[in-house]
């Protein structure tokens, strides 16, 4: 880790009693911007813990003079909640509140300038909850907005048995039925595609970061999740970085919303999904983009 900044693993509360957020904090060290910080409040995609690479932009933007907050969602990763590997809408949206209240109430951080930043999932939640947490800047990633593939129609009924089968067996006290999170195409998974899959697994640095699952009735909170139809709503500077053959997060969602956010700024790599994420060939260039992005909107008080 650079010696230009400090990280430490804080637990914070959640809005469930008993439930605790496992959160990361990078604060730059001397030399590297100045107290109070502004700070990024960071969360990964669907299905993804913080362990799945998260560290490469925290310590870039630490380095950069910006603190981070980089959690995971209750019941996933290394924060608490059961059971486990279960998608929540309301809940996630609750987490990054939580977190984002934490930041402003910290004398080390600048309540003022508080940056939501999501990729893929949390890219969509970041977008979501701009309008009502205020922050002076959200960055997003091949941010989901609302604009995905269909699945074949054998694929959605086989997810729709699937989250029925789940929701039957939580409620009568049985283990919850799990589904793949990313699979090969022609099986089922709410990820589907070979690069997906491969793209997943080299953000895992141990098997253990990835569970590759999902309780099936989760895929019933994924219908009618539409982040694009806010995006007139934000009011303060978005960065959207799309790749332009990405069929995870359709680009067509990331122009919708470049067109109705008054202060959206779009940049446009070639690559698909995965490309944007350490290791991936427009993994740089993406970086560069959120750096520069925050550089021009939320530039460090330097001592």
């Amino acid at each position: 880790m650079s010696k230009a900044l400090d990280k430490v693993t804080l637990k914070i509360p959640s809005a469930t009693p008993g439930w605790n957020l496992d959160v990361w904090q990078y604060l730059p060290v001397a030399g590297h911007g100045s107290q109070p910080f502004p700070v990024i409040v960071m969360a990964h995609g669907l299905t993804a813990t913080k362990n799945m690479k998260l560290d490469t932009y925290a310590e870039c933007f630490a380095e950069h003079g910006y603190a981070c907050l980089v959690f995971d969602y209750r019941r996933w990763g290394d924060s608490d909640g059961s059971p486990r590997y279960a998608l929540n809408i309301k809940e996630q949206h609750g987490d990054y509140r939580t977190v984002v209240d934490f930041a402003r109430a910290q004398e080390a951080f600048d309540s003022q300038r508080v940056v939501l930043w999501g990729t893929s999932y949390a890219g969509g939640h970041a977008l979501t909850l701009a309008p009502s947490l205020n922050p002076i800047a959200v960055v997003t990633q091949c941010a989901y907005t609302g604009v995905a593939p269909r699945p074949p129609l054998s694929t959605f009924l086989k997810l729709g048995l699937a989250g029925i089968w789940d929701t039957l067996r939580q409620g009568i006290g049985l283990a919850p039925f799990y589904i793949q999170a990313a699979s090969e195409p022609g099986s089922v998974g709410v990820l589907v595609g070979h690069e997906t899959v491969k793209g997943m697994q080299a953000l895992c640095r141990d098997s253990s970061d990835w569970g590759n699952k999902l309780t099936g009735s989760s895929v019933f909170q994924l219908r009618g999740y539409k982040p694009v139809r806010i995006a007139a709503e934000i009011k303060c500077p978005v960065l959207l970085v799309v790749p332009e053959d990405d069929k995870v997060c359709l680009p067509q969602g990331a122009m919708d919303v470049a067109a109705k956010a008054p202060l959206c700024e779009l940049v446009t790599t070639e690559g698909g999904h995965m490309d944007v994420y350490p290791d991936g060939k427009v993994f740089q260039l993406s970086l560069n983009s959120q750096l520069m992005f925050l550089s021009k909107h939320v530039p460090v008080l330097q001592i």
